[in-house]
């Protein structure tokens, strides 16, 4: 049985090793400044190249050219169980965070989708903030056990009561649209699951999120509090009259489209703020809009992107 592993360990070329039937031969390239702690680890240093050590059946050969070569079975051991080592810290971490891959997977999907539409992004690129807290948030948390397997696929899931969480890129686009600084108080209209939510939470000093269905807020807001997501509070009711005691606000998003922009909610932006929000007809391409309020009071909006949200519900929008 013959088996081959590479090393590098330092600024070498990459060298090659095989071990034998019994005794695996190391031939590892080192840089000077490591030749010492090298020798240190794996065992005393030669006087003189070609010395025999035959108590421990090894042989160390330093050439000029800083490469090291290692015929021991101890020294094989040693390095057998540094890469066993690896490879358990590497289980263990997956052990802990399973879903680790794919929420990288998703971020890399999200970056990519954002170097396709630049024009969207105010800098050509998606915030990297928005992409680190895409890379931590659990999104598995939110959705429901069937469908957990897809929760860093790029597309939108159920959650019951005619619901869905959206797509990853489209909750990063969106937070990324609002330009969220540190200190800012956000709110959002249509909690569904949660999640963006906790994609806000990070990002801004407070959340104020509201609900129209009882069992999706009451749902949310357990799964934000198991979460420690302590910035963020829920309320079940008719987001279209939005959350007047916690006003003014520096950024508002919509997660449900509307048939129009709900004036208490344009009231309700702070100067300078910013609304995200899709407008349409229920259960057709709606325009994704982005206004931002004016000194003045006056509304400057434009269209980003088409897009498809559930229906914007409550007596408000009727």
């Amino acid at each position: 049985m013959r088996a081959r592993f590479r090393l590098n360990f330092a600024r070498s070329d990459p060298i090659e090793k095989s071990a034998g039937d019994i005794t695996p031969v190391i031939l590892v390239d080192v840089g000077g400044p490591v030749l010492g702690g090298l020798a240190w680890t794996l065992g005393r240093m030669p006087e003189r190249r070609g010395q025999r050590e035959s108590k421990l059946g090894a042989s160390m050969d330093l050439a000029t050219n800083g490469r090291l070569r290692v015929d021991a079975v101890t020294r094989g051991v040693c390095v057998g169980v540094a890469l066993a080592s690896a490879l358990l810290l590497s289980l263990s971490a997956l052990a802990q965070d399973p879903f680790a891959g794919p929420r990288a997977a998703m971020v890399a999907t999200i970056e990519q989708y954002a170097r396709l539409t630049p024009d969207v992004f105010e800098d050509g690129a998606i915030d990297p903030a928005v992409l680190e807290v895409m890379g931590t948030i659990p999104r598995h948390e939110f959705v429901p056990d069937r469908v957990r397997d897809l929760a860093y696929t790029d597309q939108p899931l159920p959650i019951g009561y005619g619901q869905t969480i959206s797509q990853p890129f489209i909750v990063a686009m969106m937070t990324d649209l609002l330009a969220i600084e540190p200190g800012d108080t956000v709110l959002e209209i249509g909690t569904g699951s949660g999640y963006q939510a906790a994609v806000l939470s990070p990002l801004a000093d407070a959340v104020h999120t509201i609900e129209i269905v009882p069992q999706l807020g009451d749902t949310a807001a357990a799964a934000l509090d198991r979460l420690d997501f302590d910035n963020v509070q829920v309320r079940v009711g008719d987001g279209y009259y939005g959350w007047p005691d916690a006003a003014p606000f520096d950024a508002i998003i919509v997660t449900a489209a509307a048939s129009h922009v709900p004036a208490p909610l344009v009231q309700q932006l702070r100067p300078g703020g910013r609304m995200v929000i899709p407008v349409g007809g229920p259960f057709a391409v709606q325009q994704l809009m982005l206004l931002e309020r004016q000194p003045d009071g006056g509304v400057v909006s434009r269209q980003i992107m088409p897009v498809r949200f559930v229906p914007f519900t409550g007596a408000g929008i009727r």
